[in-house]
């Protein structure tokens, strides 16, 4: 499960990934990620994400493969993505993305959210 928020006054897209996904689960994810950014308007790569996989489940490598994919091919990359994470399993695989085999170099990993949201309005100056 997943939940989006978008606030279009410091345009950052928040993505909350909750317990499992399923590959059809994973793309429904991408996509309405996607539909965020177009709700927000132009200039469409002019925004930065927040994911949260704090609740997140630890995903298999299929799966985990949609969102790495997704990530460094989707059509309007954020500027920054500040990914939150907690004690979970999950954790794990994103700090690995985001710090040890980093997919872009505009990315981090935070647990705790307020460093995280300010992470992300300091790159929109």
């Amino acid at each position: 499960m997943f939940e989006i928020e978008t606030s279009p006054a410091d345009r950052i897209i928040s993505v909350r990934m909750i317990g499992g996904f399923t590959m059809e689960g994973a793309r429904a994810c991408a996509a309405a990620k996607e539909a965020a950014v177009a709700r927000l308007g132009p200039p469409y790569d002019d925004h930065s994400s927040l994911v949260d996989v704090r609740y997140l489940r630890i995903q298999s490598r299929d799966i985990f493969a949609i969102f790495t994919n997704f990530v460094a091919m989707t059509r309007h990359k954020s500027r920054r993505i500040a990914i939150l994470g907690g004690e979970g399993t999950a954790r794990m695989q994103f700090r690995r993305v985001a710090e040890r085999e980093p997919l872009r170099d505009d990315m981090r990993f935070f647990t705790a959210e307020r460093e995280a949201r300010d992470w992300l309005e300091d790159g929109a100056r």
